[in-house]
Order: C-alpha cells, then structure tokens, then sequence
C-alpha cells in the first residue's frame, strides 16, 4: 500500500510537471507589441519552470529571473526593441509559482540609422539583385526589423543562386546597436563573384526526337544563366503533352571555375502511348455530365498527336477528333485538324451539327498574343422554339487572336486574358447564306491594395461582347446566335437562359449581346476568400429586347484539388427574379 501511495505521489508529481506552463504577463497598460507577446509565448512552450511550487528558493528564484529575463529581452531584440530595460520581473504569488509579473521601460523601435553593402554588391549590374538593394535601402530610418534583415540576406542568396551566381560567399554579417538601443547600423559582407554562362545543354535519358525539345529552347551556349530561363522551358515542354515528367537544372557540382560556365541537364519522360482521362460531375443546368478523352500524345518523330474527347449530358452530347502537327513551335506555331458533331436539346434550341475544319495556330516573334486562322464547314440540323425544322450548310472563314498573362496559372493575383474571333461565309463559296460574326471578350485581374505581399482587395472585371449580321438573322443555327445566363455570362440564371423572344414567347437567341461581370473580393486567410459582385446584361433582336442583371455572394476556396469559388446569386430580369447557386472549378483567368 505504501509503495501504491508512493508510485501515486511520484505520478502526480510529474504530472504537475508535464501541465506546468510558465507564463508572464504585462501591466494592461504597457502596450507590448503582439509578436513580442508571441515570442515569448512560442520561447516558453518547452520551458518546465518549478517542479513544483514547494521547490520555490530565494536561491533559484534568482536563477529562474536571469533566464525568464533573457527569453523575455530577445523577444524584444527579435522585433527591433534593443533598448528596452526590464525593470521589474517576479512571481505574481508564492502559491503560483508558474506565473511571473513583468514590467519593462523604453519600449521602442531602433531605427535602421545606416547600411553597409559590400563591394561585389555595390559594383554589380544585375538589375534583379540591385532591386534588393534598393529595396533594403528605403528602409533606412524605419524601425528595424530582424526578419527583413534575415530575409534581404535569404533573398540576396536565392536571387544570386537563380541568376548564375553560384560561387556567392554569404562571410559575416554585422548588426550593430548604437545611440543606447535606438539606432543600428547593418554591414553585409557578401562577396558575389562572377555570373555564370550556360556551356551546353545536355539532353539525358530522351527518346524523343531532340528537334521537338530544341525548338523550344529560347537560350543558348554563351548566355548568362538564369533560372527564369529554365522554368520557361519547364512550362513549355510540360504543354506539348508529350511528357509525364520534366526535369531541367544546372550541373553545378561540374560547372567550370575557370571559364565560369556550366551545362544545361535536359531529363524528361514521355509518356505512355496511350493516355486516357474520365471525368464526371453534375451541374444544376445540364445535370449529370461525363466525359472521356483519349490521346496519343506522340503518333511520329514529328511530334503528331490525336486526341478524341466525348461528353455526355441530358441537354447536351459531343464529340471531337483533333489532329495536332507542329511545326517551329509545339506550343504555338501548329496546324490543327479537326471534326466533330454536337447534339443539344436545351430551353427552346434544338440542333444537331457535323463541322470538320482546319485551324492555323501562329505567334509572331516574341509577341505574347496567339494567333488562329480557320476555316470550318458545318451542316446543322436545327428548331428554335416554335418554328419549323431548317437546314444549313456554312463555310467559315475567320481569324482568332488571344492574349493570356498571369502572374501564376494556378492562383493569379494579377494578370489579363482577351480573346477576339471573327468569322465569315459567303454564299458564293459553298454556303446558304452570308452572315458575319463577331466576338470579344476581356477578364481583367487587378490588385487593390497588398498586405504582406499580397493582395487585401483585388477586382475581377468580365466584359463579353457579340454581334451576328446576316440577311436574315432567323434562319441562321441556333449554335451560331448568342444566349445568356449561366457562371460564364450572368450569374443568378441557368445556363443560356437568357434570349430575346419571339411574338409567342419563344427564346430566339440574339444577334446583339453584351454583357459584364464585375466583382471584388478580399483576403480571409490562405486558403479563403470572399467575394461580392453584379453582372449585367443586354441582348437584342429586330424584334425584342432584353435586359438583366444580378446581385452575386460568394467565396473562393483553394482546395487540395485546385480554385473552387461558391456563388449564391439573385438574378432579376424582364420575366423573372431567380436565386440560384453556382459552382466554378479553375483559376480566376
């Protein structure tokens, strides 16, 4: 019994210990900064304090206030307080011995008085590393910071790193505190040494035809090296389609000290020879939806490539074959072939359509804009709302031009995506009639204002405009005329919902269409945003014309799967008040 009270004795004594948390706290009114707060807190996570409160000693009370007094003097030194003072520090009572009473003085930033770079960064042109420079210098008479200390010096190596400068020596770094706590002077001793040329580029382990890898390369030997210059390549290798796996790095460990040089290492993985990809998912405007594409991403040395894409759904069932061939550039100098048939039964549209085209992809010179010339003949099947069956047979002729720039293809914080398209027939080349047809649309992401680097505020702004001129705009195919409503056009209605209408009501499509989403979300946290907009809408016909708009609530969610954003809209129109929710997958642009 005795050794059960003991072994009860001895377990609980421990578990005091193991629960015991020091804490110390401020005079309400001391204004401690918040990460001071923190600092303690996170130094005092591990720190056991007293056993237990009979083990309190003058003895190693003294001892317990020289340690608490470093801990709490290096949180202020972390956050740039270095002339702060101490002045009391004791236990609150004897009969709790884990919580101590602190009172401190001075309490004030040191301002950042003057700064010291090295020659090697002094003398260097890098415009990327005499940014950094910059941008530390406009710190000076600001309170310092530590962690903008550190991370200059982090930046400096990592920028230096990426941009060839390999042999850089971060030597000692000097902080000085002067003027009692109150000023500091910083001296950065890094010697950067000379930048790096590319030597050679080294294709290991490709079974490919290397001609389809070079015409991608927009560097070569003798260039200074820079890592934006392999991500480049990077991402464009990773958009042919021909490979599960990219890899591009320096061989640094075999770079040549002498001539400052080093080799390219170029290591991909094709990928199997058929690639097959299923999807399914359910929408509140076509309801179940699945699809399924197969491709053979390489057919040849030249790199052709087929690729065959199903969709089904109740309103809505398609099916494409496209023939890729490339010439100078995979990614964007190609000559597509193309056909496919598209069925809808949707609202008051009904149609069946067979097309086979040839489309030209081109980009001209260092120009960001992708360029397409296309012709495309299409036979439709077709009945919008009340009217009889018709037929038509067209021969497009038309031009695209689009321009993507984002800051990130995933998650954007800014960027822009404009697309124009215009296209003919003429019933003198093999089509029942003359029409023309024009499109635009633009997606603007803009920043509003930053907060640790990133956007509080940011504004999505969608404008889409549309135009068909035809003899007779009712006997054009209803796949050619312009509907709206939906995520993509004004949200609150179902998907094509919104239409001119005829003497009977029926939706006709418009042959005039412009519409705009405008929205404006802020920043919750990482992984959260939350967001308010309205979308407007006009379109026309000879015979009517409607208006809409709508109100929208919503949030974005960077998922583990990629962007979500909820929506739950309120949409008023000429006809009718809706609510309605929206799911969207995939970036902002």
């Amino acid at each position: 019994m005795r050794i059960f009270y003991a072994l009860l004795t001895l377990g609980s004594i421990f578990a005091f210990q193991a629960t015991a948390k020091t804490t110390i706290s401020f005079p309400e009114d001391a204004l401690i900064p918040k990460s001071v707060q923190t600092n303690i807190a996170l130094s005092l996570a591990n720190y056991t304090g007293y056993p237990d409160c009979s083990a309190v000693t003058p003895l190693n009370a003294q001892r317990q206030q020289r340690v608490l007094g470093k801990i709490i003097l290096e949180a202020f030194h972390s956050d740039g307080l270095f002339a702060t003072q101490i002045t009391q520090l004791e236990l609150e009572h004897a009969s709790n011995c884990q919580n101590w009473q602190a009172e401190a003085i001075n309490i004030e930033p040191a301002l950042l008085q003057k700064v010291t770079f090295s020659d090697s960064l002094i003398t260097s042109d890098d415009p990327v590393l005499q940014a950094q420079i910059k941008a530390f210098e406009a710190m000076l008479n600001r309170p310092f910071q530590q962690s903008e200390y550190q991370g200059f010096i982090d930046n400096i190596y990592t920028q230096a790193i990426a941009r060839g400068y390999f042999d850089i020596e971060l030597n000692e770094q000097v902080v000085a505190v002067i003027d009692g706590g109150r000023a500091v002077t910083v001296t950065f001793n890094i010697k950067l040494g000379q930048r790096y040329n590319i030597q050679e580029i080294k294709l290991i382990n490709t079974t490919i035809n290397p001609e389809l890898i070079f015409d991608l390369i927009k560097f070569a030997p003798g260039d200074a090296y820079s890592i934006g210059q392999l991500n480049t390549l990077t991402k464009a290798l990773q958009q042919t389609q021909y490979f599960s796996q990219v890899s591009i790095r320096p061989d640094i460990a075999s770079r040549n000290t002498q001539n400052h040089t080093v080799d390219i290492h170029v290591n991909v993985t094709e990928k199997e020879k058929h690639w097959i990809d299923l999807g399914a998912g359910i929408s509140t405007d076509d309801g179940l939806r699945t699809s399924l594409t197969w491709t053979r991403p390489r057919l040849n040395d030249a790199g052709h490539s087929l690729r065959a894409y199903a969709q089904l759904s109740v309103p809505e069932q398609q099916a494409t074959f496209t023939y890729k061939i490339p010439f100078a550039d995979t990614n964007k100098d190609y000559l597509g072939l193309q056909a496919g048939v598209q069925n809808i039964d949707r609202n008051d549209t009904q149609s069946l359509t067979s097309s086979i085209g040839v489309q030209r992809y081109f980009a001209w010179g260092d120009n960001e804009w992708q360029h397409n010339l296309f012709t495309r003949y299409e036979y439709a099947e077709f009945r919008q709302g009340s009217a009889s069956r018709n037929y038509s047979e067209l021969l497009f002729f038309g031009a695209s031009t689009t321009l993507l720039k984002s800051d990130n293809p995933l998650y954007p914080t800014q960027g822009t995506r404009k697309t124009i398209t215009f296209a003919t027939t003429q019933d003198s080349l093999l089509s029942d009639q003359t029409l023309y047809k024009f499109s635009a649309r633009g997606k603007w992401l803009v920043p509003l204002d930053a907060t640790d680097n990133r956007p509080a505020f940011s504004w999505l702004s969608i404008v889409d405009f549309g135009m068909v001129a035809a003899d007779d705009f009712f006997t054009v195919p209803s796949t050619i005329r312009f509907y709206g409503g939906g995520d993509q056009s004004i949200r609150g209605f179902a998907f094509q919902a919104l239409s001119p209408v005829d003497a009977t009501g029926v939706d006709t499509g418009a042959e005039q269409i412009i519409s705009t989403q405008q929205e404006v979300f802020t920043t919750l946290n990482d992984d959260w945003h939350i967001a308010f907009g309205v979308d407007a809408l006009r379109a026309r016909t000879s015979l009517d014309t409607i208006q809409a708009y709508s109100a929208n609530i919503g949030a974005h969610w960077r998922s583990p799967v990629g962007p979500i954003r909820f929506y739950v809209s309120r949409g008023h129109s000429d006809l009718e008040n809706t609510w309605r929710v929206h799911l969207l997958m995939g970036p902002l642009l």
